[in-house]
């Protein structure tokens, strides 16, 4: 995953946007849930709390997924440009992007300024969410979910997707606090996205520092503006 010392070019992983039978050497990183101020706890206290709260997890994937694929159509469909805006917001609004560079960043995120944290988050959350329906048909996928567990304050949620006869595991790390569920990583086929993009930011931060990231960053945001 690591880039030319000299390249401007990050790669860019939608939300759960796989491509199947992927060999990115990135594995989901256990402690993902170390630094999160979690509201799981206060709400499994008991076994019972516990597995309605990995129901809830479930269906909120679940009503996510329907939502996507009514709007997205049958394969071959044509998506006008208001369609791909609202599934743009289904695919994303979900998601802790705050959180993610937080994690891709380490302890960069701790030296930079807050003008720096909030400039790298706007331009990190807007490269994956142009990135989303780059390929729509991956999100026509048939969805299985095999198991949701709950685990250091966070709840994992194992998924198969099914296109064309190729099956991938794809794997959500959620929170839930405020009454809100959100998604801090996705895994396919054990690839994590936060990993993935630590490994790139951390590359060009040791060979080149945080601003020459963040001219990339800005670069492609540029280059994606109508």
């Amino acid at each position: 995953m690591e880039l030319p010392a000299g390249s401007d070019e990050i790669l860019a992983y939608a939300p759960v946007s796989f491509t199947l039978h992927s060999h990115i050497s990135a594995r989901m990183s256990t402690p993902l849930s170390t630094h999160l101020n979690t509201g799981l706890h206060a709400h499994l206290q008991s076994q019972s709390q516990e597995q309605d709260l990995l129901k809830e997890a479930v269906a909120m994937l679940t009503r996510r997924d329907l939502q996507i694929k009514k709007l997205i159509g049958e394969e071959g469909t044509a998506i006008p440009d208001s369609t791909r805006e609202e599934l743009k917001k289904i695919i994303n609004e979900v998601i802790d992007y705050g959180y993610m560079a937080r994690e891709a960043l380490q302890e960069t995120y701790s030296e930079i300024t807050q003008e720096e944290r909030d400039e790298f988050v706007t331009l990190f959350s807007s490269m994956i969410r142009d990135n989303s329906l780059a390929n729509p048909d991956i999100y026509r996928a048939k969805i299985t979910y095999d198991d949701a567990r709950q685990t250091d304050g966070t709840i994992f949620v194992d998924t198969t997707a099914e296109l064309n006869d190729v099956r991938t595991t794809v794997g959500y790390l959620l929170d839930y606090r405020a009454n809100e569920w959100h998604i801090l990583d996705m895994s396919v086929d054990g690839v994590s996205t936060v990993e993935s993009y630590r490994r790139q930011f951390q590359s060009i931060i040791r060979k080149r520092g945080f601003e020459p990231l963040l001219s990339s960053l800005r670069k492609r945001a540029a280059r994606n503006q109508p």
